[in-house]
């Protein structure tokens, strides 16, 4: 079993090589790890972003703007709390410009 340090341990990690395959261009990849990352923990807001900008990257704008839903529904049932503004902003960036995400 988990214990909480070996779990943080390995967010860090799949966050690390997530933003390592989305520097590198490797868009599924990283769509792949930021997804194993929210399996894990469903309220990384940073998480949800780069499947965001993965999305947008892969040409799947629709997606993009259904996965700013998915983390607002989190948000919202977990912590009754709005996204971070950087989530907010990057939603209205892939609603109006897509192609400058």
């Amino acid at each position: 079993a988990f214990v909480q340090g070996d779990l943080r341990a390995a967010l860090t990690l799949l966050a690390r090589l997530a933003d390592r395959d989305f520097r590198a261009g490797e868009y599924g990849a990283c769509l792949e790890g930021a997804l194993r990352l929210l399996a894990l923990d469903p309220c990384r807001e940073d998480a949800h972003r780069l499947v965001m900008r993965c999305y947008v990257r892969l040409g799947e704008r629709a997606q993009a703007l259904r996965q700013f839903q998915v983390c607002e529904r989190i948000l919202r049932g977990e912590f009754d709390a709005p996204p971070e503004a950087a989530t907010l902003a990057l939603f209205e960036l892939v609603r109006s410009a897509p192609e400058q995400v």
